[in-house]
């Protein structure tokens, strides 16, 4: 989906880059007070004299930069450190590609073991990998499943489509899962979603008519939408040649590209690319456009509350985000299904959208599940962590099949059987 109109300009060169822990100009603006010791205390860190150091002089810079920028970091076990940081930058995305750019070729210059990550976008804090993992209790509870049938085994796992590279390693009952499968089945095979056949199937499912596309939206809609596009140095005209879901889901999707999280990095790819190295065979467990097609088919008033939902729910990509980690690294099933309930919440429209997106397609996944259960073969399927959960989540539903459900701790050990229905399938946030 990123083979876009509206990406194209967002992702071009900035007018200037600042490299790595360089002096930015002169006569810059002031934008905000970020520190070493509100990044400390932001990030729950507690840096080396020799880090902090480095850091100061950095950051009082930045503070002065103008336009869209951002810091990229590597912090390891050995003591390393290397920073990108991007000034003046056409767009969020933009900042944060080049930062981390900077950083990489920074890093790659002294071989530097690890990975970069975004660590500042503008004023916005974003907290490290490294940290976020600390949430996991290896001997807690995962979003892994075992599902025993008449011939085969369906290892269930509930995973983010989109993540940053450090936050791998994933808990060990993944690799565990991923060793003993003779296949692997995914909501929509990741691999294949640059094949020209399938581009061409999301573009047409995705392109509007420009006129009726503009005339649809309420003008208060129209003019959130252009200075958006302003902001990110868009093609205004660009963005009404798609209908306005799809048109949503590019902008959620660059929201969490400019914070470092992608599906380049999501579990599914992670895996898929693993498949193929192992030669096992990649399995779908729907039509790859779907999901697309239950946003594209719905009215375009529905789609506008949509688009206009989006942009005005920008600002919380980033807590959104770190919430969605935070309940996956817990194991917490019911409120990661809550979560995205939620955001289609106090609306009826939106509210049967989300029953699209979940009800109905579990409903088609577990057809694909049984599938699986009655062939002689073991299978490692991951489907997103919200279609779990609730009383029409997947593991509702097998449950009422009366299939043996054991849920797997982060060790890879066995955990309790499922032998009931949820008992609250909806959990307020």
């Amino acid at each position: 989906m990123s083979d876009l109109n509206l990406v194209r300009p967002l992702v071009g060169t900035a007018r200037r880059i600042a490299a790595i822990v360089l002096l930015f100009g002169a006569n810059q603006g002031w934008s905000g007070g970020i520190t070493v010791d509100s990044l400390e205390a932001d990030l729950n860190l507690r840096l080396s004299s020799e880090l902090y150091s480095k850091l100061a002089p950095l950051l009082k810079k930045y503070r002065r930069a103008k336009g869209h920028k951002a810091v990229s970091v590597l912090f390891n076990d050995n003591g390393d450190f290397a920073a990108g940081v991007s000034a003046e930058a056409p767009s969020e995305v933009a900042a944060a590609l080049l930062a981390s750019q900077q950083c990489n070729a920074y890093r790659d210059k002294f071989e530097f073991p690890g990975q970069c990550e975004v660590m500042l976008l503008n004023t916005i804090v974003i907290p490290l990998g490294a940290s976020l993992r600390r949430e996991i209790d290896k001997a807690g509870p995962s979003l892994v499943w075992r599902v025993e049938g008449t011939q085969g085994t369906v290892y269930l796992a509930g995973t983010l489509h989109i993540m940053k590279p450090t936050l791998y390693p994933l808990p060990d009952v993944f690799d565990l899962v991923f060793s003993k499968a003779t296949q692997i089945a995914l909501e929509a095979n990741v691999l294949l979603s640059s094949k020209p056949s399938r581009v061409d199937v999301i573009r047409s499912l995705a392109s509007g008519e420009p006129v009726a596309m503009r005339s649809s939206m309420h003008k208060s809609l129209r003019k959130a939408l252009h200075t958006y596009v302003k902001q990110q140095g868009g093609d205004i005209d660009a963005v009404y040649q798609v209908k306005p879901a799809f048109l949503a889901l590019q902008i959620s999707q660059l929201n969490f590209a400019a914070l470092g999280f992608t599906s380049a990095f999501g579990i599914e790819h992670h895996f898929a690319q693993r498949a193929v190295q192992a030669n096992k065979s990649i399995l779908e467990l729907e039509h790859f456009s779907k999901s697309l097609e239950v946003l594209i088919n719905v009215p375009l008033a529905v789609q506008n509350k949509m688009l206009a939902s989006t942009l005005s729910q920008r600002d919380q990509a980033m807590s959104n985000i770190h919430k969605l980690i935070t309940l996956w690294m817990s194991g917490d099933v019911d409120r990661l299904h809550s979560l995205l309930q939620d955001t289609f919440a106090g609306d009826v429209d939106l509210e049967l959208i989300g029953q699209e997106l979940l009800d109905k397609r579990n409903a088609n996944m577990l057809a694909s599940i049984e599938s699986y259960l009655a062939a002689d073969e073991t299978t490692f399927v991951m489907v997103g962590a919200a279609h779990l959960g609730g009383e029409n989540g997947l593991l509702a539903l097998l449950a009422q099949k009366g299939v043996a459900v054991t849920r797997l701790l982060n060790n890879g050990q066995d955990g309790l059987p499922m032998t009931a229905l949820p008992v609250n399938p909806r959990v307020s946030l």
